[in-house]
């Protein structure tokens, strides 16, 4: 396997963490939810060391459902993504990998960890306004927007307790 990681901190980022927002379809969601799909794969990702992910669903639910920890960001052919999603709970078919990855040289897969669900979700537009449009790709998050998310993940799990 030739996927290469790509590192996640530099010592200048080392002290405050870099966040993206980032879009799933609903039962992709449900597989990373339910522990089955560890990595998450991507056509394009940041430039920039990403350390905490934050996912929105996507239609029909619409809302940010789930925050996760970046432990590796993987960058390979799409042969060396596949081969990584089979030793890592990848959660796709070797099939679908390929037809996302089409003409791409290189791909990206984030090994997710730390993953969890906010119980009763975000809705978007209450954190970043009624302008707000899910990124195709990823959104780099402010330190502010994720420490909204974190406290309203920590309040629905208290009230749950």
């Amino acid at each position: 396997m030739n996927s290469r990681p790509v590192p996640n901190t530099t010592l200048h980022e080392a002290c405050s963490e870099l966040a993206a927002l980032i879009t799933i379809r609903p039962a992709q969601v449900a597989k990373i939810l339910a522990g089955e799909k560890t990595l998450e794969f991507r056509r394009r990702w940041a430039c920039r060391p990403v350390t905490r992910l934050v996912i929105y669903s996507s239609w029909p639910r619409q809302e940010i459902i789930a925050l996760a920890d970046i432990a590796q960001t993987h960058r390979g052919s799409p042969a060396d993504l596949w081969a990584l999603a089979q030793t890592k709970k990848g959660g796709i078919e070797q099939h679908m990998l390929y037809a996302y990855l089409d003409g791409c040289a290189t791909g990206y897969a984030l090994e997710l960890t730390n993953v969890r669900a906010i119980p009763r979700g975000i809705q978007p537009r209450a954190l970043f306004g009624a302008s707000f449009r899910p990124p195709q790709s990823f959104r780099y998050l402010k330190a502010r927007a994720l420490q909204r998310i974190e406290d309203v993940l920590r309040a629905q799990q208290e009230e749950e307790d």
